[in-house]
């Protein structure tokens, strides 16, 4: 929609005129390159112009994949937006006439936790924390599951929910070269801090009146993301302090592990307070890494990932499932687990009149 950004005035006079000519833009070559897919970062180049690109699409999109959108596939990191594209001659006139109702962020007011709680609530299955499996490896026509205590039993399938990497360490002796294929998939490292403000600081600071701040890689700054917690999720205000979650880290840059966590602290709250001119000094920081934990879905993953499956396919009582392989999201990891799992059954139904 144009006349929110036009209201926010992120884009110049020109770039809105350039963004408004979409529909005046061929629809070709959307799968030209030698893939079959393309980046997202040209694909909204070519169809609204650079300024939407820089200002828009890589503070968000790349902000949530800690990625660069000139390299994040559009059919495997947007395939809503890819089916829209293949779909319709113009993106911005599909997307007119209507709005989604509802609130524009939601969550579980009890934590993400509940959802676990509500998953595993009345069910048989038997969950092993501080647990970590070491090896999957072949035993008669099921699998038998290594952990660094010693053997953790035998099953007829096995799910790996892994990130890339590890799943290649868990399935190398099983899989072989198959299993190195995932080591190709990138990932990326970020962190984030979370700082408690006075709440008579952030009130009278205009800009932290929104949900949060987005910045754009073009700007050189380590802060990619703000979000002002107790605005976006209701139940995590607090009465005396004014709670910010600050991010870091994006592919292809090494400045979060060059950083000791103070420092880190000390260059997130600089380029904060360049960003909204807020230049106090937080009452309370904490600071949470999680290196290698973003999976690139870039350009042709789809593609690597079709030959990774078809080179697991000699074990059919195995699947891959989860954010590296599938994209980002609670719901997305969730339907890609159903399906590993429907595959999964369905294979045993075949094997087993009782499988388990």
């Amino acid at each position: 929609r144009l006349l929110p950004v036009a209201k926010a005035r992120i884009l110049s006079p020109l770039g809105m005129a350039r963004a408004a000519l979409e529909p005046l833009v061929p629809a070709s070559a959307v799968w030209d390159s030698p893939e079959g897919d393309v980046a997202v970062g040209p694909f909204i180049s070519r169809r609204f112009g650079h300024q939407v690109a820089d200002r828009l699409v890589d503070p968000v999109l790349g902000s949530l994949h800690a990625g660069n959108v000139d390299r994040l596939s559009l059919r495997a990191a947007t395939p809503m937006l890819a089916a829209k594209a293949s779909a319709n001659r113009s993106l911005l006139v599909s997307s007119s006439g209507g709005s989604r109702g509802g609130p524009a962020f939601s969550s579980f007011p009890g934590g993400l936790v509940t959802l676990i709680e509500a998953m595993l609530s009345g069910t048989e299955v038997v969950v092993r924390l501080g647990t970590p499996v070491t090896a999957v490896t072949a035993e008669g026509d099921g699998f038998r599951l290594d952990g660094s205590a010693g053997e953790l039993g035998s099953f007829d399938g096995v799910v790996v929910a892994l990130p890339a990497a590890p799943a290649a360490d868990v399935l190398g002796q099983l899989c072989g070269p198959a299993a190195e294929g995932l080591r190709v998939l990138r990932t990326a490292s970020v962190a984030t801090v979370v700082v408690a403000y006075p709440r008579d600081v952030a009130e009278a600071a205009p800009a932290l009146q929104a949900t949060g701040v987005l910045v754009s890689s073009g700007t050189g700054s380590l802060l990619k993301a703000a979000t002002f917690l107790g605005t976006k999720w209701p139940q995590l205000r607090d009465d005396k302090y004014f709670l910010i979650r600050l991010s870091a880290g994006r592919v292809d840059d090494s400045r979060l592990g060059d950083l000791d966590d103070d420092d880190l602290v000390e260059q997130l709250l600089t380029d904060f307070g360049r960003a909204t001119g807020v230049t106090e000094q937080p009452v309370f920081t904490r600071v949470d890494r999680w290196p290698h934990s973003l999976p690139q879905l870039e350009v042709g993953h789809l593609e690597r990932l079709a030959a990774i499956r078809s080179g697991l396919e000699v074990h059919r009582g195995l699947r891959l499932a989860g954010a590296a392989y599938e994209g980002l999201g609670i719901a997305t990891c969730m339907g890609s687990g159903r399906r590993a799992a429907d595959e999964l059954l369905a294979h045993l139904d075949m094997t087993s009149e009782v499988p388990t």
